[in-house]
């Protein structure tokens, strides 16, 4: 029998992160590309692990949801303070039953919706040094 220990788990676990997080800076550095190279791949990469680790404490764990999470941070701030509607993204992702992609899709709906597809990325995104 094939035992597999905890430490390898995790350490799978850790490799689909790292694979993930790159990803993520990959695709912001496509879709904003003069933010990206203003700050770098490595202050980008540390905003994008935060996002995933701040994503993963409101019940966000679905690959798609996260990503739109960490890139709704991008454009209206680590706590979404370029948004008229912070507040009420707050209560969303807090709420203790809504599914992680509705939580998601609510919020990018309503954000977009009101920006009318322009981009807010005015500004080095809160936290990111």
């Amino acid at each position: 029998m094939l035992r597999i220990r905890q430490v390898q788990l995790d350490a799978l676990s850790q490799a689909e992160m790292d694979r993930f997080v790159g990803q993520l800076v990959v695709r912001i550095g496509h879709e904003f590309p003069e933010k990206f190279e203003e700050l770098g791949e490595g202050r980008v990469r540390e905003f994008v692990r935060r996002g995933v680790d701040d994503g993963q404490k409101f019940r966000i764990r679905l690959e798609g949801a996260l990503a739109t999470f960490v890139v709704l941070r991008w454009q209206y701030g680590e706590q979404f303070e370029l948004s008229p509607d912070r507040l009420w993204a707050r209560d969303v992702l807090e709420h203790p039953q809504l599914p992680d992609a509705v939580k998601i899709s609510l919020i990018a709906d309503r954000f977009e919706s009101r920006v009318r597809g322009r981009t807010i990325v005015k500004e080095i995104p809160r936290g990111v040094s």
